[in-house]
């Protein structure tokens, strides 16, 4: 009898509840997905604009003027005894910027008296001077680059109409002398140069000092004085000067 209820109890349910199935994790969504990270920009067409202008910052005044010197070493002795094959000349060139690298310039130049000597007139031993005069005036572009705030590189060409005059007399530093020998002529040139530029500012930035030297070679046309003398007159020259940008 007791086998009996045992095997009863044995077969009939618990009654437990079966066991609940795992909770499934949700799979992330595209928006929940981190992004991945950003790449540098590359430098586009603003950033070197901005670049470009910070290089050419000086060269933002657009006026320059300067006032100069110039040696040049005549080729072929072009003035014989009047200079020993060299001449020294100032001048003044204007320039006014259109675009960011070029300058369009005018300018002028004279030379003084020095090129001169003494010459005896048959035997009465009289003393004459023979003095050579020239004035320059000249056009051209130029194209500058400033690799440093206030520190440049440029080229420039120019062409020039040169006048000169020979004089022969004993006082040819006066022009209307009577008896005074006076022969004219006049010829055109290129120039071509390469030089350096630097700039201090001053008045708040609006107005910049500046100094330059430049080396380069000056050709021009023989040069004509009637039937007595031809001049060529060209070779390399030095010039520097100091001047403003506004």
């Amino acid at each position: 009898m007791l086998s009996l209820i045992a095997l009863a109890l044995a077969e009939e349910p618990t009654g437990s509840p079966p066991p609940a199935p795992a909770a499934e994790t949700p799979a992330p969504t595209a928006s929940e997905t981190p992004p991945p990270p950003a790449s540098p920009a590359p430098l586009g067409p603003p950033v070197v604009a901005s670049l470009a202008a910070d290089l050419d910052s000086p060269s933002r005044k657009p006026w320059e003027v300067d006032i100069h010197v110039a040696g040049i070493v005549l080729e072929n002795s072009a003035l014989g005894e009047f200079n020993r094959n060299g001449a020294t000349t100032a001048g003044l060139r204007v320039g006014y910027r259109v675009a960011p690298w070029i300058t369009p310039f005018v300018g002028a130049s004279a030379n003084g008296a020095g090129m001169s000597h003494f010459v005896e007139e048959g035997d009465t031993g009289d003393l004459f001077r023979t003095a050579y005069y020239q004035d320059q005036f000249f056009g051209g572009l130029k194209s500058a680059w400033s690799p440093l705030p206030y520190f440049g590189v440029y080229g420039l060409a120019q062409g020039q109409l040169v006048l000169g005059i020979l004089r022969i007399d004993d006082d040819p530093d006066v022009d209307d002398n009577p008896g005074q020998i006076e022969l004219e002529g006049a010829t055109g040139g290129l120039t071509a140069a390469l030089g350096v530029q630097a700039a201090a500012p001053v008045r708040g930035d609006r107005v910049d000092v500046t100094f330059h030297m430049e080396f380069g070679y000056a050709w021009n046309a023989p040069l004509e004085l009637g039937d007595v003398a031809t001049l060529n007159i060209q070779g390399v020259f030095i010039r520097t000067g100091a001047g403003a940008r506004f």
